[in-house]
């Protein structure tokens, strides 16, 4: 699983309980995803 620097030294660190297998699992195989409507400028 590719992760930003933040990620690995802040969000880890102060939840010592999620494990990455868990992490690469929901993300592997997710509940339900949500697109974000597309942005028009004109």
């Amino acid at each position: 699983m590719k992760t930003t620097a933040y990620f690995r030294t802040s969000v880890m660190l102060r939840r010592p309980y999620l494990q990455t297998g868990w992490i690469t699992a929901v993300l592997d195989n997710p509940i339900r995803t949500e697109t974000q409507p597309a942005v028009v400028t004109e």
